[in-house]
This record gives structure tokens, sequence and C-alpha cells, in this order.
């Protein structure tokens, strides 16, 4: 599940995009930094909705090959 935004300001992205993943007490929990001049949030949260489908479908078949896992997650009336 993609979960809120935090606002990260560190006034310039040295790449693109970059991903850090970590688990807390919670599970899980990650952030992404990003080129505002490349990307808008919309793009990368739904980067975030695909990659966290992905994941659950690795973990509820992991010996499937990555290439057979579903990710794009399914699409309801008026959202991507």
């Amino acid at each position: 599940m993609v979960s809120g935004n935090r606002q990260l300001e560190t006034g310039t992205s040295k790449f693109g995009s970059h991903a850090v993943g970590f688990r807390d007490e919670q599970g899980l929990d990650g952030m992404i930094e990003y080129s505002t001049d490349l990307f808008d949030g919309d793009t990368i949260r739904r980067l975030c909705r695909h990659y966290a489908t992905l994941l659950e479908a690795i973990a509820h078949a992991p010996d499937e090959s990555i290439a057979r896992c579903r990710c794009s997650p399914t699409r309801s009336a008026g959202s991507y």
C-alpha cells in the first residue's frame, strides 16, 4: 500500500530519482527523492503503486518468474 507523502526539502536531487527502503516497527517503509524537473508527484505515486503491486505478487508466489508477476494495480474507475 502506498501511504502518504513526506516532503524532504533537500534543495536539489542528485539523480533523476533515488529510492530507499528500510524496515521499521510497522514493517517495510521507504521514500523516493526525485527531480521535480523530470517527474511530478502523481507520476511518483503511480510508480510506488506499481512497485507495491509487484512486491505483493513476489511475496505471494516467491518461486514464480518475475516476468510473470503482475506489476500493474487493478484499475478502478477514474484511477490508474
